[in-house]
């Protein structure tokens, strides 16, 4: 189980960019990729990019940086709509799904 303190913590760095607060709300969507240490998340609505983010190499996006953050993690993509994923083939999905979930729902609306 990820630790609430860390999600709490990610998610106040967030909500100090109010310009990413959006009208339009939709559930999040995620979907399975190809390939098995990928996942894409549909957010509905504008992600920005397209832009890549992998861990160390902070962008200027508050929202990709921190998901790079996730243990396991190795990428964070960013196009249209969506933001996909991408794990090391030992990192559990759940636990990064239990992290970065909450992260996009407080940046898209959800």
């Amino acid at each position: 189980m990820p630790d609430a303190n860390r999600i709490n913590s990610l998610q106040n760095s967030l909500h100090a960019h109010e310009h990413y607060v959006y009208s339009h709300v939709m559930p999040i969507e995620i979907q399975g990729t190809p390939n098995p240490n990928a996942l894409k998340f549909s957010v509905g609505v504008p992600v920005g990019g397209p832009t890549t983010v992998v861990p160390g190499k902070p962008s200027d996006d508050p929202t990709a940086n921190a998901i790079a953050e996730i243990e396991g993690v190795t990428s964070v993509f960013m196009t249209a709509d969506f933001v996909t994923l991408t794990k090391t083939p030992e990192a559990d999905w759940q636990a990064i799904v239990d992290i970065a979930h909450p992260l996009l729902a407080s940046r898209f609306g959800e």
